[in-house]
């Protein structure tokens, strides 16, 4: 998917409304899920093996991970919604 046709889509989704209720339900999923927990625990692990903790370097160093502990039932439900707006939008 280029950036343009990202661009798009996100913007279809945010004027329709659409994008806050994704966003919503997502948020749900990681909670119920522990994610956030996880990436708390990362975050605070990488954090004390630093000297002088920086965001950005953490940040860089962490959402690697961080995305890679998102269950791949909640990605797959998350591409399922989005294709079922866009099969929408799009009639």
């Amino acid at each position: 998917m280029t950036d343009q046709v990202r661009a798009d889509v996100q913007e279809k989704l945010v004027q329709s409304g659409e994008y806050e209720k994704l966003s919503q339900h997502i948020q749900a999923r990681l909670r119920d899920s522990g994610w956030y927990d996880k990436v708390s625990a990362l975050a605070q692990e990488e954090a004390s093996k630093q000297d002088k903790v920086e965001l950005g370097a953490l940040l860089a160093k962490v959402q690697p991970q961080a995305c890679d502990l998102v269950d791949d039932d909640i990605k797959v439900e998350t591409l399922k919604m989005i294709a079922s707006f866009l099969d929408g939008a799009l009639k």
